[in-house]
C-alpha cells in the first residue's frame, strides 16, 4: 500500500549490496538533468522477499508542480529467472554437443560449418578451426553433390518448430 512506502528513505527498500549503485544513479539524476541511467537492483517487498527491478530517475527538480526525483521501477525478475533458465539450457546443450560420440555440427544457410564437435573432427581428420572454415560440400563425394543439392533445395523442406516456448527458436527441418 502507498502509506507503507511514502515518506520512508528509498533505502530502506534496497539490498545492502545495491544501495552504493543506487545512490551513485540518485545523484547523477540530480546533478544532469538529462541523466537517464538504468540500473538494475533488488527491492525488498513487503514478505521481506527480494525482487530484481529496473530503476531509472527522471529529474524534475526544477519543474515547479514535482520539484523531485521522479523514478520509474519495472519489475525485472521474470526476465531474470527466464535469462538464468536459458543460460542453464545452453550450457547444457553445447556440453551435449561436445560431449557426444557421434559427430555432430550445425550449419549456416551458406552450407559452412558453424559449429563442430570434437567427434566429427576426429572422424573426418580435421582440426575445429580447420573444419569451420569449410563448407558441408568440401567433405561431400562429388558424385553424392547433385544429389544432395537437389534434397537440400527448399521446395523439399518444411519448417518445424523444435521448442513449443514462445520466443525465436533454431528449426528442425523434417522431409516433406
Amino acid at each position: 500500500a502507498p502509506d507503507a512506502v511514502v515518506g520512508r528513505d528509498m533505502l530502506d527498500f534496497v539490498h545492502v549490496d545495491d544501495r552504493r549503485i543506487t545512490i551513485d544513479a540518485f545523484l547523477e539524476a540530480i546533478d544532469d538533468e538529462r541523466s537517464h541511467r538504468h540500473v538494475e537492483i533488488r527491492l525488498r517487498r513487503a514478505d521481506d522477499r527480494y525482487e530484481t527491478v529496473e530503476v531509472v530517475g527522471n529529474n524534475h527538480l526544477d519543474d515547479p508542480v514535482i520539484q523531485g526525483v521522479v523514478v520509474n521501477v519495472r519489475d525485472v525478475s521474470e526476465r531474470k529467472r527466464f535469462e538464468a533458465e536459458m543460460r542453464d539450457a545452453q550450457t547444457a546443450f553445447e556440453r551435449v554437443f561436445d560431449e557426444a560420440p557421434i559427430g555432430m555440427c550445425s550449419v549456416g544457410l551458406d552450407r559452412r560449418f558453424m559449429r563442430v564437435s570434437r567427434a566429427l573432427c576426429d572422424l573426418l581428420g580435421y582440426e575445429m578451426a580447420e573444419l569451420n572454415r569449410h563448407t558441408v560440400g568440401d567433405n561431400t563425394p562429388p558424385d553424392d553433390i547433385q544429389e544432395r543439392r537437389r534434397l537440400l533445395h527448399p521446395r523439399h523442406w518444411k519448417p518445424r518448430p523444435v521448442s513449443p516456448v514462445n520466443l525465436p527458436q533454431p528449426l528442425q527441418w523434417s522431409r516433406s
